[in-house]
């Protein structure tokens, strides 16, 4: 998570007072954390991908290896082993980063539609 820069309090947080300003650093909030959930979900789809390798490399060592092993047994060997552990708590973290980011983009789609209803409502008044 250290390559992600996460701001979500401030980021979050609507100045009722500068709704102008909010409005134009919304865009720019929108592209950044999308562009850290494209990371995210990257990162994810790398991992899967060497994660299949890492397994499929155990398979290929643990078969060759002479001794009589049963497809149940090497499936077990392959689960437990370091390197398939390792990646698959990278994997996990990558995950959880996306999901993250999905949510908080979500939670910017509201921040909009919030500023949209201020900006009107200040309008209103301003009337």
């Amino acid at each position: 998570m250290s390559r992600f820069e996460f701001n979500f309090d401030t980021d979050r947080n609507i100045d009722l007072a500068r709704l102008d300003d909010e409005l134009v650093k919304l865009p720019s909030l929108v592209f950044h954390y999308g562009e850290l959930k494209a990371e995210a979900d990257f990162e994810y789809d790398t991992l899967k991908a060497k994660h299949e390798e890492v397994r499929s490399e155990e398979y290929v060592k643990l078969k060759s290896s002479g001794e009589k092993i049963t497809e149940a047994h090497i499936k077990a060997l392959i689960d437990v082993s370091i390197s398939v552990l390792n990646i698959k708590s990278k994997m996990l973290d990558a995950k959880r980063n996306s999901d993250t980011l999905k949510n908080y983009m979500e939670s910017l789609r509201h921040k909009s539609s919030m500023l949209v209803q201020l900006s009107a409502n200040k309008r209103k008044d301003l009337e």
